[in-house]
């Protein structure tokens, strides 16, 4: 009886994954991921990158909101995503090109430089749409203390799966909530990644 009861629960727990595994991905090359159901319809999801990090830091994190700076671009799929470039010769946010599900990721770095204030930051995600509405991107939210030069570094960072237009420009907020030190970015520190899911 046992093990009859045992192979029936080694056929049945067979059928079941096999019925219910969703996803079986196969990966062609770096850039096409082919995902199967269960029912065997085979989508494509056409992966494409966009990745801004910082090497310099030396950014201030004030009272005052600040768009993240980074100074420098890893892989751009430029078909699919544009950069910007302040005054000051610094990357600030990255534009959509095609309407798309996205994975979003940013991290910032930061330490007190001078002062003797314990410091608290805070990190947002903001999303800028083609008729220049700024909205602050739900879920986004990431804060770091910072206690005293020397041993004040800490990381602040959030993701999130959004569903994006054409034209949607995203950049990263900061600000000094707490406290009243000097707190600035810290080289090689802080990034910036959409990655493009689903078209």
């Amino acid at each position: 009886m046992h093990l009859q009861m045992t192979n029936y629960l080694f056929k049945n727990l067979n059928t079941l994954f096999l019925t219910c595994a969703l996803v079986f991905i196969s990966i062609t090359n770096a850039q096409e991921v082919r995902v199967i159901d269960n029912k065997g319809t085979i989508y494509r999801l056409d992966i494409t990158t966009a990745e801004l990090f910082d090497t310099g830091g030396g950014l201030t994190i004030t009272d005052a909101d600040a768009i993240i700076q980074f100074n420098t671009q890893g892989i751009i799929d430029s078909n699919d995503y544009s950069t910007t470039l302040d005054d000051d010769s610094k990357y600030t946010s990255i534009t959509i090109k095609k309407n798309g599900t996205y994975k979003v990721t940013y991290r910032v770095t930061a330490q007190i430089t001078s002062g003797e204030s314990r410091s608290g930051t805070e990190y947002r995600l903001l999303k800028t749409d083609e008729d220049g509405d700024i909205s602050v991107v739900p879920g986004s939210y990431s804060a770091a203390y910072h206690r005293i030069v020397n041993r004040g570094k800490n990381t602040a960072s959030a993701s999130r799966i959004l569903v994006l237009e054409k034209d949607d420009k995203l950049t990263v907020r900061g600000n000094r909530y707490a406290g009243n030190s000097t707190v600035k970015t810290v080289a090689h520190g802080s990034s910036f990644l959409v990655e493009r899911m689903i078209k």
